[in-house]
């Protein structure tokens, strides 16, 4: 970052390419491999003079990454943290990106849905994919408030749709924490409707 706030994008560079070097042959734990694949997407998303190839280069490096983790709801979260590399501030010359941005969060939807199947065949179906859908359905809603004309709301009443039937079909339940979690989300949607103004024309679409 210190190289990036320099414009010394070589540099800069090289040192992504050395991180994704540790990254691929010191770090092995999972637990770390979150932990530092966290660390490379937080800081390509806060450098702003790298070029547009370069940067290229580097989220896809980041996307691969996080779909190499081992644990479905890591490689969830993983690829909707990625849908910020395609919007964040550091992309002034190019622009946000809100097609790549839905493809990361479909991405991330669809990863969900694989986590459920192995939770289902488990016999552990309930409240951790649940709550994954509420996570990705979070994600969603941030980016449909700052005006990716990509997210519709017709795209978040299919996936409000999904998170309900699941709730209600869950043979076990899901936990307190889950539901207060979707609670909380409704909420903030009819907060946003009560704002007035451009986000709350918005939200009564919801």
């Amino acid at each position: 970052m210190a190289a990036d706030a320099a414009k010394l994008e070589p540099i800069t560079y090289e040192f992504f390419t050395q991180a994704f070097v540790v990254y691929e042959e010191q770090v092995s734990d999972s637990r770390r491999q979150v932990t530092a694949l966290s660390l490379l997407i937080g800081t390509l998303e806060q450098c702003k003079r790298i070029s547009s190839e370069n940067r290229e280069a580097l989220v896809h490096k980041c996307a691969g990454y996080s779909s190499r983790l081992l644990k479905k709801p890591d490689q969830c979260r993983a690829a909707y943290a990625c849908s910020h590399l395609f919007w964040s501030a550091s992309r002034e010359a190019d622009g946000p990106d809100g097609e790549n941005v839905l493809l990361c969060l479909k991405r991330a939807l669809k990863i969900a849905n694989k986590a459920q199947e192995v939770s289902v065949s488990a016999g552990d179906a309930g409240s951790s994919s649940t709550g994954l859908f509420i996570e990705v359905l979070n994600k969603y809603l941030y980016f449909y408030s700052a005006g990716n004309q990509a997210v519709t709301p017709e795209i978040l009443h299919g996936l409000m749709e999904l998170i309900r039937n699941e709730m209600q079909a869950s043979e076990m339940g899901v936990s307190a924490g889950v539901e207060a979690f979707y609670r909380s989300t409704l909420r903030h949607i009819q907060h946003q409707k009560s704002q007035g103004g451009q986000q709350s024309a918005r939200y009564q679409l919801l």
